[in-house]
């Protein structure tokens, strides 16, 4: 996570995402790129962009002075479409991470990422940490990864990576499954995924956690507020149970507890 890549429209939505790419680039000793896309940047642009740096979003704590000293924090301003300037500076140039700022709701079917985040989603192969505006933006430490407990390459690529984001903040890693029919059903493919887990990541070195719920949205909903996480990770399928976290509605809208950022792999 050396190099991170913030689109911003200097709103409090990407105010909290820089937050967080803050957070990460001062413990990786990494870059965040601010990405402005505007065809007419006022005139002040300087002082917006000051401002903008020196503000803390709500809900978050500041960054204490000796990790802003570690932070190094480019800014490029682009003219055209913010949606093509994103995916193009993604494909062209060796970003680790695209942190997005998201509107946030309290409800399950209330939080919309919008279509540019759909679009995002669909278009960028590196992975995305979408960050609510409530989210509070302190220590990470929990970290969820939401899994269907399908094997693939790519999947395990996927843990793998992200285990050297957990290795990073050394902070816990839990797997969660939501069965969404009869649990027992899924002992022998839990014990496979296990096995896999345990080569990868020592077996003492992560949770695993089954719930059962009609609805698998309920569930991660209802385990977020239960429980502290601090970001949920999941895996971005093109065939996967868990695709109906990213269709509800059925079209634009993400669906999840508003406060827990939401970090995406994609297959």
């Amino acid at each position: 996570m050396k190099n991170i890549l913030v689109p911003t429209d200097f709103s409090p939505y990407s105010r909290t995402a820089l937050h967080y790419a803050a957070q990460i680039a001062a413990i990786s000793g990494g870059t965040v790129t601010l990405m402005h896309v505007n065809n007419k940047p006022p005139e002040n642009m300087q002082e917006i962009l000051q401002h903008f740096l020196e503000s803390t979003p709500p809900h978050s704590t500041p960054l204490a002075e000796h990790q802003k000293e570690h932070i190094k924090i480019e800014y490029h301003l682009h003219q055209g479409s913010a949606l093509d300037e994103i995916i193009a500076g993604t494909h062209h140039q060796h970003f680790d991470l695209l942190v997005l700022g998201t509107k946030g709701a309290s409800g399950l079917k209330e939080r919309f990422f919008g279509s540019n985040t759909q679009t995002l989603i669909e278009k960028v192969d590196v992975p995305i940490l979408a960050v609510p505006l409530a989210a509070p933006s302190n220590t990470i430490e929990n970290i969820v990864f939401a899994t269907d407990l399908e094997e693939s390459e790519k999947g395990y690529a996927a843990i793998a990576k992200l285990h050297d984001f957990v290795q990073l903040f050394e902070c816990r890693f839990t797997f969660l499954h939501v069965a969404d029919d009869d649990a027992s059903k899924y002992h022998d493919r839990i014990i496979h995924f296990r096995s896999y887990v345990d080569e990868v990541l020592g077996e003492d070195n992560y949770d695993f956690v089954l719930i059962e719920n009609d609805s698998i949205l309920e569930g991660l909903e209802n385990y977020t507020r239960e429980h502290r996480v601090d970001v949920l990770a999941m895996l971005r399928k093109k065939q996967s149970s868990l695709n109906r976290f990213f269709e509800v509605s059925f079209t634009q809208k993400m669906a999840f507890h508003g406060k827990v950022p939401v970090l995406i792999y994609k297959e």
